[in-house]
């Protein structure tokens, strides 16, 4: 008879299913894993109120003096396990069965089944995403299209499989600890840990997460407390746990060696946030008059030389940000920085980033390229592009938002606009960018300021260009218009878009 949880709720009804999923010892971890991390998680919420308070009234982020000990100490990382030395191409997944099929048969290093940015939280989404995560280690998973018969199975080669939760600030309201949300974070890492670590390590592979929006030191603290109390819990010695960090945050930008620090027993390497720093820039920074990112977005080359420098000094690897559509070009540029690894979007961008760095990286990856040429001050690090705003941008960016934003309220995940991929994290930079152009009535390159009868006209003439039967568009223009519109850019317009699922 099994045990009863203690403490822990699921709001939606368990079926046969889903049961598999929720056994009262897989819901008891991830509320262990609650309980411990919940003073951690309110003091960190807290100080990013602050920080953010900070921000509004025009203060700016920098490397912190009492932290100098950590940025000057030549420590090291624990070393990096064999499968996770090359990282030469990564490939981002949505973990639905299909797609994790293929990007595990890509021929791509890493296969990153990512929660966080290209999932809808969906509540079926998110069970079947564990359920086949489950099944790519106890089971011969396949997929049969049942349009054309066609099966996918396991190849006898595949990717290394790494999980990226959603955010440990954030929550997920459908299972309750002790009366209160759990984390989401914790909600994808713990049921993934509790089902698969022991699994994984008998398949002579390890259980590998890449965290995302760490905002701060004392954040990876925080992290590392979680590890440290998952692998007590679950038996596994301390450093089993194997984490990759995406730097996406502005104030992680100055905090790298010190997020490193805390995790260095757990981490194996670090990535470049792209669009999602970027949102992030924008977000922080927003409602600074003098620093409006314009059509270039934000630069971010200050941010990569000094992910490459910082990463190689600890004995790390370093990726390159995500490549949603030239990967031969994107990885040309970051081989030749210095990053030992691409990620992309698509199988078939896998090809063409492998034979970039199969021909420039001959070795398992270039943690000797030391880039001591690097030299980033606070400035660099918070610099904006500052460019005149395109009307050709106005329309592309609400036309994009709606179309992620129609596939996330339709249970979907990322979609391909003009042969690029669009996600999350992009549709959010996006609507951050739209947020501040509103916000502070940037003239247009015709002259134009944008004001919210112009913002109106042009989301009324991109809906009306996108028909289709089945699609939540209108929906959609009127949920990104909200946001747009409000006060302040601090909701995460993906968590108005999931409210909605819940």
């Amino acid at each position: 008879m099994a045990k009863p949880s203690r403490g822990i709720d699921v709001l939606p009804k368990v079926g046969r299913a889903t049961a598999r999923v929720f056994s009262s010892d897989a819901l008891n971890f991830v509320g262990e894993l609650q309980r411990v991390s919940k003073p951690g998680r309110d003091l960190a919420r807290q100080q990013r109120a602050e920080r953010q308070q900070m921000f509004d009234k025009g203060g700016l982020p920098d490397f912190r003096p009492e932290t100098a000990a950590i940025r000057a100490g030549s420590w090291k990382a624990a070393a990096l396990p064999r499968d996770l030395a090359d990282v030469r191409c990564g490939i981002v997944t949505a973990p639905a069965r299909k797609d994790l099929l293929l990007a595990l048969n890509s021929g791509a290093r890493l296969c990153l089944a990512d929660f966080a940015d290209v999932l809808s939280p969906a509540w079926d989404s998110l069970i079947d995403a564990h359920l086949n995560l489950m099944d790519r280690w106890t089971s011969a998973m396949e997929h049969v299209d049942p349009a054309n018969g066609r099966r996918i199975s396991l190849s006898q080669r595949l990717a290394t499989l790494m999980v990226q939760p959603r955010s440990l600030m954030a929550d997920e309201p459908r299972v309750k600890c002790d009366g209160k949300p759990v984390a989401s974070g914790l909600f994808d890492a713990g049921l993934y840990l509790f089902h698969t670590a022991k699994v994984a390590l008998a398949k002579a592979s390890a259980p590998y997460l890449q965290l995302a929006d760490i905002a701060s030191q004392a954040e990876a603290r925080l992290w590392n407390d979680i590890l440290l109390h998952a692998q007590s819990l679950l038996g596994l010695p301390a450093g089993t746990i194997r984490v990759h960090v995406r730097i996406d945050t502005l104030s992680a930008a100055f905090e790298i060696d010190e997020i490193i620090h805390e995790l260095r027993e757990h981490i194996a390497g670090v990535s470049c946030g792209g669009f999602s720093y970027g949102f992030d820039v924008v977000r922080s920074l927003g409602r600074h008059k003098t620093r409006i990112s314009g059509d270039d977005g934000i630069a971010d080359t200050a941010l990569r030389d000094l992910l490459v420098r910082t990463a190689h000094h600890r004995g790390l690897t370093a990726l390159a940000p995500l490549a949603r559509a030239d990967a031969k070009a994107l990885g040309e540029q970051a081989v030749r920085s210095g990053f030992d690894g691409l990620w992309v979007s698509h199988p078939e961008h896998v090809a063409a980033a492998q034979k970039v760095f199969n021909d420039d990286m001959p070795t398992a990856n270039q943690i000797y390229v030391s880039r001591d040429d690097v030299v980033v001050s606070q400035k660099d690090l918070v610099a904006v592009t500052g460019n005149t705003p395109s009307t050709a941008s106005l329309a592309d960016h609400i036309r994009a938002s709606i179309l992620v934003l129609d596939s996330w309220l339709s249970g979907g995940g990322s979609v391909t606009v003009d042969g690029a991929i669009e996600d999350r994290t992009s549709a959010d930079f996006r609507r951050a960018q739209l947020w501040q152009w509103l916000h502070h009535g940037v003239k247009l390159d015709t002259g134009a300021k944008l004001t919210a009868a112009l913002f109106d006209k042009v989301l009324i003439e991109s809906l009306a260009s996108l028909k289709s039967s089945n699609g939540r568009f209108k929906e959609a223009a009127a949920l990104l218009k909200t946001m747009v519109s409000a006060p302040d850019l601090e909701t995460d317009i993906f968590t108005q878009a999931w409210k909605k699922l819940a």
